[in-house]
């Protein structure tokens, strides 16, 4: 929204400047010239995220020719693994060091708190061998005696009497309430301290412990890397040598632009800081400034735009309002297509999808409505349900009321990876009748376990199966346990082939 705003207020000075102070028109040239610089520096910063795709897109396909080539096959899948755990090991040092970071801000102060901890202790010494603590009697108590004139004995405690002076002198050696309170705070105090110092000591060493360890295999993994470049690149395959000069080339070149965002972030904070000065130290004159008309206009032009702007966000917030119960319609709709007990689903405020379910309790009340624990496999119908729900609101977004004219739908294909993977053979059954409705085209990738059973059984019967195609792989070695044929529909397609070459071919199944 800053950034939306900017342009607007670079027109403002054209329209005043010549009708302000020489100070007054400085500073709103200096103004303009930090929001262009702005305005360029954030077209930078979505440039430099588009060639970050479109590098990420490179090296993939470099990667995927290597696999290929037969001279960097095994070389190549040893460092698709070590880059993948690589990734883990990063983010794990990464949640270490927040955790870390976590125990020192709210645990950290105990680990000075020694001195603190061994000085109450002391005193609490000192007190017991004093008889101070714990307390034989309150002085509370012997004042409510006094006051009452009769002691726990029944005797009175008239004044004057031998009685009466016998409890007063208790007094004097009497603990304090007070005291005592804070005595026994102390001594808790000290026992939680102590308690938290010996816990945060140790979090600290294992936490530090795994960071260590992280780094220690992240250095590893590197050098490793290192030496599968360099046998990479001494490779006699010229192919190979040519790839992985590519393949080096394209990883500086993505270093280079994940760091260029920060860069970029760290100078648009301080021209933001440089425009606040300067929209200070104008306004510092407008404030002093009588009888100027011009640019009290032109301010209000301004106002007049950043209005315009908050009521585009409250539209916004409207329509998301009446778009969200569209919205859980439609998934609802879907989703007792595949699921068959009273569920239904619900979407929260901030766009969060629950699986609900109306339990029954003593007559008379209201039933009780509580989320359902998902399955892996119902986690993943709620998924497909979500988003096939967000494809057909795309479609029908024309026909959607609205306050905002003009706005039309369209049609997307949808492109799915092993959405049987995690499905019961029930839910597989439910699936197969509800994908083919989802979009106009629809995309799936399935292995052939996943295929077979309730998914062969039910899917073609939609009659919106178009093309089938199966992938055949041909190498040198076939794995032990590989498959050699794939069973479809009763059709026996021959799946793996011995080859000098290794390569994939994707081979289309007859109808």
């Amino acid at each position: 929204p800053c950034i939306a705003a900017f342009p607007c207020a670079r027109q403002a000075p054209h329209d005043h400047r010549d009708h302000t102070s020489d100070e007054k028109a400085s500073l709103l040239s200096e103004q303009e010239r930090v929001d262009e610089h702005v305005v360029q520096l954030t077209e930078k910063k979505a440039l430099t995220y588009k060639r970050l795709a479109a590098i990420e897109d490179d090296l993939q396909k470099i990667n995927a020719k290597l696999e290929a080539n037969c001279a960097a096959h095994e070389l190549q899948a040893k460092r698709e693994a070590l880059e993948k755990q690589q990734r883990e090991l990063i983010e794990r040092e990464a949640t270490v060091t927040k955790r870390l970071g976590q125990l020192v801000a709210e645990d950290g102060y105990t680990l000075f708190a020694d001195g603190l901890v061994q000085r109450g202790r002391e005193i609490m010494t000192r007190l017991r061998a004093e008889n101070k603590i714990p307390a034989r009697v309150l002085n509370t108590f012997l004042y409510e005696l006094l006051e009452r004139g009769r002691c726990i004995c029944k005797r009175h405690l008239d004044t004057g009497t031998d009685e009466r002076a016998a409890v007063e002198e208790l007094l004097t050696i009497a603990g304090d309430q007070h005291f005592n309170n804070a005595v026994g705070s102390l001594d808790n105090a000290i026992g939680v301290i102590e308690g938290v110092l010996q816990r945060t000591r140790e979090n600290l060493q294992d936490a530090n412990r795994e960071r260590l360890k992280a780094r220690e295999e992240l250095v590893v993994i590197g050098e490793t890397l290192d030496d599968i470049h360099q046998k990479l690149g001494s490779k006699e395959d010229e192919e190979v040598h040519k790839l992985e000069d590519t393949r080096h080339k394209l990883q500086l070149q993505r270093d280079e632009a994940i760091s260029e965002p920060g860069r970029i972030d760290g100078k648009l904070q301080e021209l933001a800081a440089e425009r606040d000065r300067l929209r200070d130290a104008i306004q510092r004159i407008e404030d002093n400034e009588d009888n100027e008309e011009a640019a009290k206009r032109a301010q209000r032009r301004l106002d007049s735009v950043e209005e315009s702007i908050a009521l585009l966000e409250r539209i916004l917030a409207f329509e998301i309002e009446d778009l969200r119960p569209i919205l859980n319609e439609e998934i609802n709709r879907h989703f007792k297509k595949i699921i068959d007990r009273g569920y239904w689903a619900e979407l929260s405020g901030d766009f969060v999808l629950s699986i609900r379910k109306s339990v029954s309790v003593d007559e008379g009340e209201n039933d009780h409505v509580l989320d359902v624990a998902q399955s892996t496999g119902q986690r993943q119908d709620t998924s497909l349900v979500f988003i096939a729900s967000l494809v057909s609101l795309a479609r029908r977004r024309a026909e959607i009321p609205t306050i905002l004219k003009g706005l039309t739908g369209a049609e997307y294909p949808m492109v799915m990876d092993s959405p049987f993977g995690q499905l019961s053979t029930r839910f597989r059954e439910g699936v197969s009748r509800w994908i083919p409705d989802l979009a106009p085209q629809v995309v799936i990738f399935a292995s052939s376990t996943q295929y077979e059973g309730a998914v062969a059984g039910v899917l073609p019967e939609s009659k919106r199966v178009g093309k089938r195609y199966y992938l055949s792989y041909h190498g040198p070695h076939l794995q032990p346990d590989a498959r050699q044929e794939l069973v479809v529909e009763g059709q026996h397609l021959d799946q793996y082939f011995e080859s000098p070459e290794e390569y994939t071919e994707i081979i289309e199944i007859d109808a």
